[in-house]
């Protein structure tokens, strides 16, 4: 599964690596799955078993 993070680069980016190891530039969708989660887990609902 394709792993999204802040570009440690350029900060305010999104970067998205993919499962074989490169990294390229996050689609809007990306980002925003991103930050829901992110979210989700500031209120204590993400997933346990990650």
């Amino acid at each position: 599964m394709p792993r999204t993070y802040c570009d440690p680069e350029n900060p305010g980016d999104f970067v998205t690596e993919e499962d074989d190891g490169p990294t390229r530039e996050s689609t809007q969708e990306e980002i925003e799955e991103t930050v829901e989660q992110w979210q989700e887990w500031d209120k204590g609902e993400g997933d346990k078993n990650d």
